[in-house]
């Protein structure tokens, strides 16, 4: 699931998301509990009205690759999973519909009584995928942008979650064939690597993302861009304070 957002607010999401999936919720009978069934999840993903500012789904197309601000959209993927966490408890949780909207179902054994719980996407979360992307056009992989509930859901009323991590968007141009380009936090010393063997540039601008944990940076950044036979071909360095805000995007000048 991928894409640009702002927030509506979560209680019009829920009552949206609730009206479009009422047949897809197990109704629990009052005389048991929930824990230990097989239940269905209402499941949102906070979205907004800045959406033409965004990349589209992994397999779409840009309508405006060019566009410098945005918040992130992001949409549910065949084959999704969250982790929901009752207390020390969890359990795996997969898409079961809404596949290619922001609002689908979510299917699993519920671990607690399901009176409150909090989710996090994707199930398999590890902020060490971020270190070697692999590039992706008009957008960004799978499995990169995590996701979690900021108020617990309920088993009635389902679930909202929101982007955690933040966008980094690069504007390129040129005549080289590129092999990778390399985002470092003089800060700590990370790296972000994207991967993108292979693709070249031409004098129209090409957009290339990579996703970043939010927060301040507080030495900026620095973007080595590699051709393909590993020369350095491009740097861009940004020396004052940078801040990544959870759930937006920072574009790059060409």
């Amino acid at each position: 699931m991928k894409k640009l957002f702002s927030i509506i607010a979560s209680a019009l999401l829920i009552a949206s998301c609730t009206s479009q999936t009422e047949e897809l919720v197990d109704p629990i009978p009052e005389s048991q509990e929930p824990e230990g069934q097989k239940v269905t999840l209402c499941a949102s993903i906070a979205t907004g009205d800045d959406a033409s500012h965004a990349p589209q789904r992994v397999s779409g197309k840009d309508s405006n690759p060019g566009s410098t601000t945005g918040v992130i959209n992001l949409t549910w993927d065949e084959g999704d999973e969250v982790l929901v966490k009752v207390g020390e408890e969890s359990a795996v949780f997969t898409l079961s519909g809404g596949a290619g909207t922001n609002m689908g179902s979510f299917t699993g054994v519920m671990p607690g009584d399901g009176s409150s719980y909090d989710v996090v996407y994707p199930a398999d979360y590890n902020e060490d995928v971020l270190a070697e992307q692999t590039y992706v056009e008009n957008g960004f992989d799978n499995g990169l942008m995590k996701m979690s509930t900021k108020t617990p859901g309920t088993v009635a009323g389902g679930f909202t979650l929101s982007a955690d991590n933040a966008l980094l968007g690069l504007q390129l141009t040129g005549n080289d064939e590129l092999g990778k380009i390399v985002l470092t936090n003089p800060a700590d010393s990370k790296t972000y690597t994207l991967i993108c063997t292979g693709v070249k540039l031409t004098s129209e601008a090409k957009m290339f993302y990579i996703v970043v944990p939010a927060g301040e940076w507080a030495n900026g950044f620095v973007v080595d861009v590699y051709a393909n036979d590993d020369t350095r071909v491009g740097i861009l360095k940004k020396a004052s304070s940078a801040t990544f805000k959870a759930s937006t995007s920072m574009a790059m000048p060409t």
